[in-house]
């Protein structure tokens, strides 16, 4: 063994210097002669110059090359650090911070969260509109049915108010008319049903939702479906939208 020496060569000074003077690791050892520290060259250089620390192997994850694409930017306009993007695109951390210190990269990402927020607005104003138009079709299908049903209890009845003012014979036919005119079941909405109600309320019935009544009707949006479909079926649509979206939330 010979004294630490300056004139080692400063690969070998900058691995041992990982490990400390601890005589413990076998790096060094004191001597009780000259009274200080000395160096085993012979155990240590070797060792970390052949990739192995007392006879085991060091192995290191095996980085690639980046290879940035629009997902990348955007998920970082996201949000997302720079340790979570490494791990996925299997890079340095220090690889994506000098990757987007770039000013092109840079402008990239503020054009980005200037998308990511219109996004974001768009989104929450359309959860609105269809808040509202819920709110809508489940009010005209309350009123619906109240008429209807205002109208079913005006019908006359051999015991009614209304049967002793229906005329025993009609002088003319005019006279008849409006006798009949006048004791005739008002329409309701489901007598009215198109074809397209029809193909709603068979989505409906199958436990759809507001966008089964789209496809089966083919009329591509809500706004549509909301003007040309019965309300009652609407209603139904969202009562089957709001079940199956408390199941999916879970207890």
């Amino acid at each position: 063994m010979k004294p630490f020496a300056p004139t080692a060569p400063k690969r070998c000074f900058a691995q041992l210097s990982l490990f400390g003077a601890d005589s413990a690791t076998g790096l060094f050892a004191r001597d009780a002669d000259q009274g200080g520290w000395v160096e085993k060259y012979w155990c240590v250089y070797g060792a970390l110059s052949s990739g192995t620390l007392g006879g085991v192997v060091v192995r290191r994850r095996r980085l690639r090359k980046l290879v940035p694409d629009q997902e990348l930017v955007r998920r970082r306009a996201s949000g997302e650090t720079f340790r979570e993007l490494a791990l996925d695109y299997g890079v340095a951390h220090s690889t994506l911070v000098r990757y987007f210190d770039r000013p092109e990269v840079a402008s990239q990402v503020k054009e980005a969260v200037r998308q990511l927020r219109a996004e974001q607005r768009a989104a929450a104003d359309r959860r609105a509109a269809d808040r509202r138009l819920e709110q809508q079709v489940r009010r005209e299908a309350r009123q619906q049915a109240s008429r209807e049903a205002a109208n079913a209890r005006q019908l006359p009845t051999p015991s009614g108010p209304r049967a002793t003012v229906l005329r025993p014979s009609a002088p003319d036919p005019y006279t008849a008319w409006l006798d009949e005119h006048d004791n005739r079941t008002p329409l309701t909405r489901a007598d009215l049903h198109s074809q397209n109600d029809r193909n709603a309320a068979a989505a409906v019935a199958a436990g759809g939702g507001l966008q089964a009544v789209i496809s089966a009707t083919g009329l591509l949006t809500v706004e549509n479906v909301a003007r040309l479909i019965d309300p009652a079926i609407l209603k139904q649509a969202h009562d089957n939208d709001t079940l199956r979206n408390r199941q999916s939330a879970g207890p």
